[in-house]
């Protein structure tokens, strides 16, 4: 950037730890003598003066004249600019007065190779081009070079520079900076390098960095393809021996594991700078998304292949960062960056600012015996935050990888009952030999490589905080340690329960894991599970902890469950003290009747002062009758915040139910769900009217479904239409009034047409007509950003109108969705309305004719 002044950012200072500069083993390219020697430096020096580098030439007539350096030339300035750096290096180099020497000659090497067309003088232009070759590597050279000097910068000024930069940065920190610019301009077209002569080129996905802040250094899943691409090429061509048993056994790029990447990647590759392997391979701070803890002796290779499903499974992007210890500590400098107090270490500084730990389980679950992965879980489980922090779990089983995932993988905004569905199919293949070993395991008992490591970390989790206490002999038991097993073992016995049920296991052991945890949510899905019987729900039900805040359980098409069984877990639910959330999905199960859904609506009341969220889903449940309705809509609580109730497709269920709803008052409703699809016909004009006053001001989420509905009339339907009109702060609406005869051009001039996301279905309305679609486009607001309007099976619209209303969308829409299955008009209104729709590149768009539902006419911008 152009400034006008020379802005030097603060760097941490670096421990004087690391190997020196001047150490013969530190580069691996030196010059051919003694770096840094007074013989060495007078060379370089009667080398780079006037006369005598080829630069002067003089003519016939006897005048002096300036060429461009040579490629030797550069070599040698660069060599005089490590020769210099390496004398500074020295401990008797600390001061200003000692290092000033050095850092002009330093200053004269730098200048000669920025003065690229030799006038003497480096223009904004020379000065650009040099900075774009380092700008990204460190901030030493992140400013212009040019404040105070006008339009040229002379060698005298950049000798002052190079002092100003070494106060400013302090020493440490201003020979790292310098370190680094050395090597990349040994490696680059200034130093006459090629790819090809970087052993470690194919290692490299920057330029190479400084991080002084260990918790930047998290790593790319594409780095790390970038080791494991390493290591097929080079482990059996160099023939690669394991060196860190004693064993000499050869290494094969499927078994190497993470002790072996570090003796024959790691090290090598950052030996030369004595840094961290991220710093080695990024061009910049890489913040961590994600925590990992795991143990080094896995192989890298299915490391890898969870990190990448683990991705794949949140939705995480490219330039989502994980933390992994062995890439972000500076292997050679370790003792100064992992600290003697872990509460100050860069392992917490990391967790610290991750949004979740993922712990790699080995197939012997070693990792849950390692001292550093059990301080890892401890902070993951017990520490207190201000976000929801994230638990997941990751194993390869077979060739492919497999995860527990702590709640839901994705924000997706569908059903929470039927995002279960999918976490349970996710998580189904997840070895459950391995958690039941895991849950034998005594975190307490961990083992450390050094000792003092597992004595500090112990009196760290028990509360300790003075210096001597931490390294003093941790108690054999303690609660803190009972807390942290349970806590581990309480969440594995929730993803384990359903293999448990349905391998026919003794559930003893998984009721007291589950009952001493104080698991925020119990999250299981039994959805199509043979094998469960009502004791099987007995057991849930006993699990249950008076701590518990939510239950999230699916049970669809469980025919072994029964009204006993529902009465458990109802009685179970009695036992927590402030429930906040339930979510029950009882979807085909043909074994329900209504006395066990009324003690579920009893259970329900009895936690009314505490909860917020009630889903309850009946679909298909042929059992229930009004009776069982009634249990449920009379005991709602009046402080909810959420409700979603599906009672579709059960005949039994009639007006005399649905009417409760008149009878309940909730002032801080935001999301109200209700599904009546095929339900009896005769729910009337009486059940939209009782639904309508649910309709508050603070509702901000309203999906109904009305489908088949026969019976309701114009007047229902006028009522649900002024009551739509006092919800201002509605941001989702989804109507179904599909087969709805009554459903007229009145209707829709009661719509509130504001929110973001819009979702109307009038299928087979056979009072839809071209008034109705024209009523609907004039009533758009520009607030609407998704819109979705299925008209399937209408025949009294035209290819025109709906041509018109494609005109009609607001300018923000983002994406459109007609559909016009069995419409007669169909072709015709596609071509029409796909033609209109190319006008739009910003909107995407799906013209659905068919009962296939192809979507065709996509654009995006």
């Amino acid at each position: 950037p152009a400034s006008d002044a020379l802005v030097l950012p603060s760097v941490q200072r670096r421990s004087s730890m690391r190997p020196s500069a001047s150490d013969p083993t530190l580069r691996s390219q030196r010059p051919p003598s003694a770096p840094g020697s007074p013989e060495k430096l007078r060379s370089l020096m009667t080398d780079l003066s006037p006369g005598s580098t080829g630069r002067h030439s003089v003519d016939s007539s006897g005048r002096s004249w300036r060429q461009r350096p040579s490629t030797a030339q550069r070599q040698t300035a660069i060599a005089k600019l490590s020769c210099n750096l390496a004398q500074l290096s020295e401990p008797r180099h600390v001061s200003q007065n000692k290092a000033k020497p050095f850092l002009e000659d330093m200053a004269d090497a730098i200048f000669y190779l920025m003065d690229v067309d030799a006038s003497g003088f480096v223009d904004k232009r020379e000065a650009k081009g040099f900075q774009d070759k380092l700008r990204i590597a460190s901030s030493l050279w992140g400013e212009d070079l040019h404040s105070n000097c006008n339009a040229r910068l002379s060698k005298a000024d950049l000798r002052e520079k190079f002092k100003e930069m070494y106060r400013t940065f302090r020493r440490d920190n201003f020979i790292d900076h310098m370190r680094l610019t050395v090597e990349i301009l040994e490696r680059s077209d200034l130093g006459g390098a090629s790819v090809s002569s970087d052993s470690f080129a194919e290692l490299r996905d920057g330029l190479g960095c400084i991080l002084p802040r260990i918790e930047e250094r998290a790593i790319l899943r594409r780095q790390l393809r970038k080791v494991m691409a390493f290591a097929k090429a080079r482990c059996s061509k160099e023939g690669w021996k394991d060196t860190f048993t004693g064993k000499a056994l050869a290494i094969t790029p499927q078994t190497m594991n993470l002790y072996q990447a570090v003796d024959k990647i790691v090290k090598p590759a950052t030996k030369a700078r004595g840094c961290s392997f991220v710093e080695f391979t990024a061009s910049g701070p890489q913040r961590p998304k994600w925590f990992v803890s795991h143990w080094w002796g896995e192989p890298v290779q299915d490391f890898l292949t969870c990190l990448e499903q683990h991705a794949t499974d949140r939705g995480l992007q490219d330039e989502d960062a994980y933390w992994v210890c062995a890439y972000a500590i500076n292997q050679w400098d370790i003792a100064s960056e992992v600290s003697c107090d872990p509460k100050k270490s860069g392992f917490r500084k990391a967790l610290d600012v991750s949004v979740g730990t993922l712990s790699i389980l080995d197939k012997e679950a070693v990792c849950f015996s390692r001292i550093w992965c059990c301080y890892e879980i401890w902070v993951s489980l017990e520490s207190e935050r201000d976000y929801p922090y994230r638990y997941d779990m990751y194993t390869v089983s077979g060739s492919k990888a497999v995860g527990i995932s702590d709640g839901f993988c994705e924000d997706s905004g569908i059903d929470r009952i039927m995002s279960l569905g999918d976490k349970a199919r996710r998580e189904r293949n997840f070895p459950f030999k391995l958690c039941r070993r895991a849950m034998e395991i005594k975190l307490e008992q961990g083992k450390a490589s050094d000792p003092v490591d597992r004595k500090r970390i112990l009196n760290s989790i028990i509360g300790q905080t003075n210096w001597k206490k931490l390294t003093s002999d941790p108690p054999d038991e303690h609660r803190e340690y009972d807390k942290l097993n349970c806590s581990l073992n309480g969440r594995i016995a929730s993803a384990a329960w359903r293999s448990a049920v349905e391998a026919g296991e003794d559930m003893a052991p998984y009721i007291d894991a589950l009952s001493k945890c104080k698991l925020p949510k119990l999250e299981v899905s039994f959805e199509n599970c043979a094998a469960l019987k009502d004791s099987d729900i007995d057991n849930i039900g006993a699990a249950m902890g008076p701590e518990l805040a939510g239950v999230n359980m699916d049970f669809t098409s469980c025919a072994g469950l029964t009204c006993k069984g529902l009465t458990s877990l109802g009685k179970g639910m009695m036992r927590v003290n402030a429930l906040r959330s339930i979510a029950l999905n009882f979807r085909r199960c043909d074994g329900l009747a209504d006395k066990g859904v009324e003690f579920l609506g009893s259970a329900i009341q009895d936690q009314g002062s505490s909860l917020r969220e009630v889903h309850l889903g009946f679909r298909n449940c042929g059992g229930i009758s009004d009776d069982g309705a009634k249990g449920i809509l009379n005991n709602l609580p009046a402080k909810a915040e959420s409700i979603r109730l599906d009672f579709s497709h059960n005949s039994q269920i009639t007006d005399e139910a649905i009417r409760r709803l008149e009878e309940q008052s909730f002032n801080d409703l935001r999301e109200l769900h209700i599904k009546l699809t095929a339900c009896s016909a005769a729910l009337t004009d009486v059940a939209i009217e009782a639904i309508s006053t649910l309709l508050v001001p603070s509702l901000r989420e309203l999906h109904l479904d009305l489908h088949s509905g026969a019976a309701i009339t114009h007047i229902g339907l006028n009522t649900f239409g002024q009551a739509l009109k006092r919800l201002e702060a509605l941001q989702e609406l989804t109507l179904d009034f599909s087969g709805v005869e009554a459903v007229n051009d009145d209707l829709f001039a009661f719509l509130p047409l504001s929110p973001h996301t819009l979702k109307l279905k009038f299928d087979h309305c056979p009072k839809v007509t071209n008034m109705s679609v024209k009523a609907l486009g004039r009533s758009l607001s520009k607030k609407v950003q998704r819109l979705t309007i299925s008209l399937n099976g209408n025949q009294k619209v035209s290819a025109d109108v709906l041509k018109s209303l494609a005109g009609m969308l607001p300018d923000g829409l983002k994406s459109f969705e007609l559909h016009l299955s069995g419409c007669h008009c169909a072709d015709e209104a596609r071509s029409q309305v796909e033609e209109v729709m190319r006008g739009r590149p910003a909107t995407e768009s799906n013209i659905i004719v068919d009962a296939a539902a192809a979507m065709l006419g996509c654009s995006r911008a």
